[in-house]
């Protein structure tokens, strides 16, 4: 095979895997915004489980948009500058953060989800909506600490 003839078929797969990106953080964008929607529809954002349930949802916005808007373009069309490789580094340190808050979240539903089962008497006294937010500010600042280092070494 010349070199000619793998240029169409690179062509050919930056397209398609860009296509692939684009199409599942679409979707996963229009699913986690309904869920969003639905957690404020039906006023849970009142309660500790949705509270935690916003705090997942939005970082998972934040992630797939970034996919949706900024990799799927830049790799159907194959855009490599110098521009492009600041935005992506900052972009990937937003994407970072969110999906830290992310794991830190789901541990926290996790721990919710077990109080409010095998513990329901002490529930409503661990999880009020006070001691929550704090938790979601809190474990949301970490993230940001953990990966500011990162972001600010040799790219």
């Amino acid at each position: 095979m010349d070199a000619n003839s793998s240029v169409p078929k690179q062509s050919i797969e930056h397209s398609f895997a860009g296509m692939l990106i684009f199409l599942t953080a679409a979707n996963g964008t229009a699913i986690n915004v309904y869920a969003i929607m639905v957690v404020l529809w039906l006023q849970l954002q009142k309660t500790s489980f949705g509270i935690l349930c916003l705090a997942h949802e939005v970082p998972d916005v934040i992630i797939l948009l970034s996919f949706a808007l900024f990799c799927a373009p830049v790799t159907y069309f194959q855009i490599t500058n110098e521009k492009t490789e600041q935005l992506s580094r900052l972009i990937g340190h937003i994407d970072f953060i969110a999906w830290n808050i992310t794991v830190y979240s789901h541990v926290h539903v996790a721990i919710n989800r077990f109080v409010s089962i095998y513990f329901p008497l002490m529930y409503r006294r661990v999880f009020t909506r006070r001691i929550t937010i704090s938790l979601v500010f809190g474990y949301s600042t970490l993230a940001v600490i953990q990966t500011t280092a990162l972001f600010f070494g040799k790219p």
